[in-house]
């Protein structure tokens, strides 16, 4: 996993008991070990963390492996919320508590996506396409100017 950098030890000890908490309560599933470790510091934006659990399985049933390794993972996501853990592009480059990054995205228009209109148009659906006729289309076909035969030579 790859958190904010300035994600303090307390939180990561906090996510690891939690998780612990999670693989006791459903030891049908899990062991009841979690193993962490700090693996890396990336340019003071990020650090990495390895989470290991193990499952008890025999590896035999690749969907329940799934549904066992979907579950942890979800668990682990409220975990972190829990824990206010977050990821690393929580905070957008440049923004410091001294210096705030503000962001802006442009105003919805509902009439654009199909879920509002006019009186004359009560779902918003662009105008249709003209339909096309052979007399539309002689109408759009350029026209071409003949070129004057080119002679070779002389009489």
């Amino acid at each position: 996993m790859t958190f904010k950098f300035g994600t303090t030890l307390e939180q990561i000890d906090s996510l690891r008991l939690k998780l612990l908490e999670f693989v006791k309560a459903e030891k049908r599933e899990y062991q009841a070990n979690i193993l962490t470790e700090l693996r890396d510091v990336v340019e003071a934006h990020a650090i990495s963390l390895n989470i290991i659990f193990f499952y008890k399985s025999n590896w035999q049933n690749e969907l329940l492996r799934l549904q066992r390794r979907n579950k942890f993972i979800c668990a682990l996501m409220v975990s972190m919320k829990e824990c206010g853990i977050e990821g690393p592009r929580m905070r957008y480059p440049g923004q410091k508590e001294s210096f705030p990054l503000y962001m802006q995205q442009m105003p919805f228009d509902p009439t654009r996506s199909g879920l509002g209109g006019h009186p004359d148009n009560p779902a918003g659906l662009p105008p249709p396409m003209p339909r096309t006729t052979p007399m539309n289309l002689a109408l759009q076909r350029p026209t071409r100017t003949p070129t004057p035969p080119v002679r070779r030579g002389s009489r």
